[in-house]
């Protein structure tokens, strides 16, 4: 039970003791020190009934298993000391906690979560009329907004905290807080791609920094981020002058993991300037620094890029560790994003359950209202369309051409939908029902049947397998295509790829990406089942608003005039045909060529 008891100050300067204590243990990452510091915690709670020293036991916990990488845990009991602090009206300790749930959930890449948290942060601590906490908390806002690709928003957030720490009186603290923020507006430029802006906030940090040694981190991060956008506007002999600098500094430092990052960066400029040799070395330092220091991300990029330039064997070995990591990364990816958000709801189901209820309906309602002011807007737009018609012919045969192909996708999104479905019922109930039937037979002396039956059973599970389809909310279309590489290459089958980091598959339709990924791994096993191949390549480019996807083989081909197409190959030339694009094969005794063309917007 919560004990809303007053002590008197000696109660007070005990406990403020014990956590400075076990602050400094946990710095330090002594975890025995930590425990120690929370049994004495314990003593003051249990001899005193003080609930501020039973919140910051469960901080400890917290931070003990933060050190322990045990991150499922941590996030656990911050979520018990803060819910301690809120019944006690503690609202700072409440925002601290959260603001600690919020870097850890941006962390591992729960943006939509932690977005939440960290709102949820600023209501608890802008109130209080607090600096350091309140700043950090639009700090970690900003970020999180970054990551999400909401960068004028996520700039909104910086300005907001860098209006909060200008009234802080230290201005040590102000200066390193102000380098943080004018680095973080500058990426969100960088990364929409205005690189004036972004060149004018990072230099006014650079000009800022009073002390280069003490401000390092700061200078680093800085200068690295301009020099990405000198080589991006073509000034590349000054951005290869700061990308080396940078390495020598990170050297000189003996900063592992900042190496780590110079070198797979300079491996991925290399190997855009074609110089496969020197892009290889960087590649490999990259890959062993980020594998000692566990920068998993920088690790996966390296991976990819020594895939691609090595041979054989080799290439072999790093395509499939990529998709190894890649694979153990996002299934620890989406246990921790389940485990964050199974704490938030056991811990608060029961006094708000019924709130909850209240808000899901609330939701829903205005969902059902966004969805039918859409479809009004929709018909409007549709409308003023063809009131338009006489005014701009032209217009108007390219707005139609636009909403006949969001139409088409439209339908392949519910046809996609439909074969899910089919493939979830062949699965879950005819193949069970099968399974049933065969198990029963079994018991019987009607053996043979039961064999052919078993069969049947098999074949429903592989049409049911074949018309399963991928996601690329969870996995992008990239690995999708690596993925596919490693499971198929093999010594004597040798698979090649170009283009592919050309084209930004962010912002490309699913059903673009599904039916070019369908086309790959058809063509795939069509070469390794009937080609006799030994070589398979894959070239990914834009013609005239076009996806362009050339597949090649050097196998003994087959005569497209005589027989049938196989069924695979005539639904994908109907899928690409009803988003208006073009499937196209030839073939000879020198190997068979595919060609899919696909519009990217329809035109």
């Amino acid at each position: 039970m919560i004990s809303f008891l007053c002590f008197g100050q000696n109660i007070d300067q005990k406990r403020d003791s014990i956590i400075q204590t076990g602050l400094d243990y946990y710095f330090k990452r002594d975890t025995v020190g930590l425990k120690e510091s929370n049994i004495l915690l314990k003593e003051l709670y249990e001899s005193y009934g003080d609930s501020l020293s039973l919140a910051k036991i469960y901080h400890f916990k917290a931070l003990k298993f933060r050190i322990q990488y045990r991150l499922d845990s941590s996030y656990y009991y911050y979520h018990q000391s803060k819910d301690i602090s809120k019944q006690i009206n503690d609202s700072l300790e409440v925002g601290r906690r959260l603001l600690s749930m919020a870097y850890m959930q941006n962390d591992e890449r729960d943006y939509v979560g932690a977005k939440d948290v960290a709102i949820e942060t600023l209501r608890y601590l802008e109130p209080l009329k607090e600096i350091s906490y309140t700043g950090d908390g639009y700090n970690i806002l900003g970020n999180i907004l970054t990551n999400l690709g909401e960068y004028n928003e996520a700039r909104k957030s910086y300005y907001k905290s860098q209006e909060i720490f200008k009234l802080h009186k230290n201005e040590n603290f102000k200066e390193g807080w102000n380098l943080f923020l004018l680095n973080n507006i500058g990426n969100t430029y960088l990364l929409e791609g205005n690189h004036t802006k972004a060149i004018e906030y990072l230099n006014l940090g650079l000009n800022s920094i009073s002390d280069k040694e003490k401000r390092f981190n700061q200078y680093i991060l800085l200068l690295g981020n301009l020099a990405d956008c000198l080589y991006e506007i073509d000034e590349k002999q000054e951005a290869w002058e700061k990308y080396l600098l940078i390495l020598d500094l990170r050297e000189k430092a003996k900063n592992t993991y900042g190496l780590s990052l110079s070198h797979n960066g300079l491996s991925q400029r290399f190997l855009e300037e074609g110089n496969r040799i020197k892009a290889k070395y960087h590649a490999e330092k990259g890959y062993e620094l980020a594998k000692k220091v566990n920068n998993n991300a920088t690790r996966l990029s390296a991976l990819l890029k020594l895939g691609e330039l090595t041979n054989g064997l080799q290439s072999k070995q790093y395509y499939q560790e990529y998709a190894q990591l890649n694979d153990s990364l996002n299934k620890r990816e989406r246990y921790l994003k389940g485990q964050f958000a199974l704490v938030r709801y056991e811990t608060e189901k029961k006094d708000k359950q019924n709130e909850k209820l209240r808000i899901d309906k609330e939701e829903q309602e205005r969902e059902t209202e966004r969805q039918r002011q859409q479809k009004l807007i929709s018909w409007l737009a549709s409308g003023l369309a063809i009131l338009g018609l006489g005014f701009s012919y032209v217009y108007f045969r390219a707005r139609r051409k636009k909403l006949m192909y969001e139409a088409q996708l439209q339908k392949a999104s519910v046809r996609e939908e439909e074969r899910q479905q089919i493939a979830k019922s062949l699965h879950d109930e005819v193949a069970g029902d099968l399974r049933m039937l065969h198990q029963k037979l079994s018991k019987t002396e009607l053996q043979k049947e039961a064999d052919n039956l078993e069969k049947i059973k098999e074949n429903v599970r592989n049409l049911s397998h074949q018309l399963s389809s991928v996601s690329f909310d969870e996995v992008s279309f990239k690995d999708q295509i690596v993925n596919l590489i490693a499971d198929s290459f093999s010594p004597s089958f040798r698979i090649s790829t170009e283009g592919i980091n050309d084209i930004g598959w962010k912002e490309i339709n699913n059903t673009l990406k599904r039916t070019l990924y369908l086309c790959i791994r058809e063509s795939l096993q069509n070469t390794l089942k009937y080609a006799e191949a030994s070589k398979f390549f894959i070239h990914f480019s834009i013609e005239k608003k076009e996806i362009v996807l050339l597949l090649k083989d050097n196998g003994k081909g087959f005569d497209l005039t005589k027989g049938k197409k196989g069924i695979g190959l005539k639904n994908l030339k109907e899928r690409a045909e009803e988003i208006h694009g073009s499937f196209d094969i030839e073939s000879s005794e020198e190997g068979t060529k595919t060609t899919i063309r696909i519009p990217i917007h329809g035109r």
